[in-house]
């Protein structure tokens, strides 16, 4: 074989895929009945936490969760998929219950309420309660969408957090590729993990700040979605 028919270096989601590809066979393998939902609460749970360093130039950093004893790593996720931890939980895992889907439906937002000054970084705050009428016990997963008019989207950073008070930062202030950035006034949808094994009812905080100078903008509407058993 040729030297350059092979790399020493195999790294990012063209290795993970088919490292996690694997595993998921093994568990599958291990339990035949496992759906995509409990494989994916199952990888998360049972993640080790990755070895001190930086990720896209930044030091990697823990955040507490409830699903994971070792925490969530905002740039990396749970962790580091454990093959043996993961197919040992697999081997008589019950399975989860029905999936429930909690929908606030959009909120639009009118006038002051959603006006993003500019190079502010407290920027503007809403709130969205889910009562008892939601009866998601544990979440799976959240979908937050947003619209917003804004000339320069780069500037802003999108936070939302939890009634636990746990947090994630799903956008921060970044260059878009040739200063050009997507228009976002239609609406983008972010898919969230984060909150895994966190309760559903409470209050739930979405924070947007545009940090940056010479443009500001509008917050039109946002939807949250919340998914569980």
């Amino acid at each position: 074989m040729a030297i350059e028919d092979y790399t020493q270096l195999f790294d990012g989601t063209s290795a993970a895929a088919p490292m996690v590809s694997g595993i998921i066979a093994l568990m599958l393998e291990a339990n035949s009945s496992l759906s995509r939902r409990d494989i994916r609460w199952l990888l998360a749970s049972t993640a080790r936490p990755s070895q001190r360093g930086r990720c896209s130039g930044r030091e990697l950093s823990s955040l507490p969760s409830v699903l994971n004893q070792n925490g969530y790593q905002p740039r990396i996720g749970f962790g580091i998929v454990d093959a043996k931890a993961a197919v040992n939980a697999a081997k008589g895992f019950k399975k989860l219950g029905n999936e429930i889907k909690c929908d606030s439906g959009i909120m639009v937002v009118e006038g002051s309420v959603g006006s993003i000054p500019d190079a502010n970084a407290a920027g503007i705050r809403l709130e969205y309660t889910f009562d008892n009428d939601c009866l998601i016990s544990r979440i799976e997963a959240v979908e937050l969408e947003i619209a917003v008019d804004h000339n320069y989207s780069g500037d802003l950073r999108v936070r939302l957090s939890a009634p636990s008070q746990n947090f994630v930062d799903l956008s921060e202030p970044h260059r878009c590729v040739e200063d050009k950035c997507n228009s976002i006034s239609e609406g983008f949808r972010f898919g969230i993990v984060r909150f895994m094994g966190e309760k559903s009812n409470g209050s739930w905080t979405l924070q947007i700040a545009d940090e940056l100078f010479e443009d500001s903008g509008q917050l039109l509407w946002w939807r949250l979605k919340l998914l569980g058993h």
